[in-house]
């Protein structure tokens, strides 16, 4: 099973002069970011539009900052991709520093925020394994795509979406399932107009995400996936 990528997503109420504050917090994040580039958006464009955009110096990953949110993207090279230990270590050290910048931005509040994980894990015959695992589906027509979603609530109020779907790894030219899981605390945000969400909301959204990672193999073998 090979980790193939992750986002940090957040959500914030809109920051003004948001590109005179982030400027001023470059300092914070020097050490492991290049300094920002500045996109040529007007003010006027809609609010979700990325503003600024800055990579890692290993260029592995990219924080994108909007007036109202931002995302953290990350592929994973060979060093890495095997090992969730040291993703899940990575993750957990930018995420504490990013958040730690939105902050010093002095939104309102911070809305919600959520983490995703693919995985790319390698089939012969993706479709076919889908298609026993989904007893719904009964046709004898031929697939060229077949993708598997749901969402569900967990007991601590979070959402979580997993989505199965054939895929290729175009680098092994393989054929194979991607797996992705996307949690996020987006249910609390619409259920309470007060909500905010915290640095250690982000833990426990990673701590479940985490949880959910170590039972793919369980799960793909017994289609049966306990959150």
């Amino acid at each position: 099973m090979v980790i193939v990528d992750t986002r940090y997503n957040v959500l914030f109420t809109k920051i003004l002069n948001m590109r005179h504050l982030i400027l001023g917090q470059e300092g914070k994040l020097k050490e492991e970011f290049m300094p920002f580039q500045v996109l040529s958006i007007p003010d006027e464009a809609p609010m979700e539009i990325t503003r600024m955009i800055t990579t890692t110096k290993y260029g592995h990953s990219t924080l994108q900052m909007s007036m109202v949110g931002s995302t953290f993207c990350t592929t994973y090279d060979d060093k890495y991709n095997t090992d969730w230990e040291k993703c899940y270590n990575y993750l957990d050290e930018k995420y504490k520093k990013i958040y730690d910048v939105i902050v010093e931005l002095q939104p309102e509040r911070i809305l919600t925020q959520g983490f995703v994980l693919n995985v790319f894990k390698e089939n012969p015959n993706p479709i076919s394994f889908l298609r026993n695992k989904i007893q719904i589906l009964q046709t004898e027509q031929h697939l060229s795509t077949l993708i598997c979603k749901f969402a569900t609530k967990t007991a601590a109020g979070f959402t979580v979406n997993v989505q199965l779907s054939n895929a290729q790894d175009t680098v092994a030219n393989a054929e194979g399932l991607l797996i992705q899981i996307e949690t996020n605390d987006i249910l609390s945000t619409k259920e309470n107009n007060s909500y905010v969400s915290t640095k250690e909301t982000a833990g426990q959204l990673l701590t479940n995400l985490s949880e959910i990672y170590s039972k793919l193999d369980s799960f793909i073998d017994s289609g049966v996936l306990t959150i």
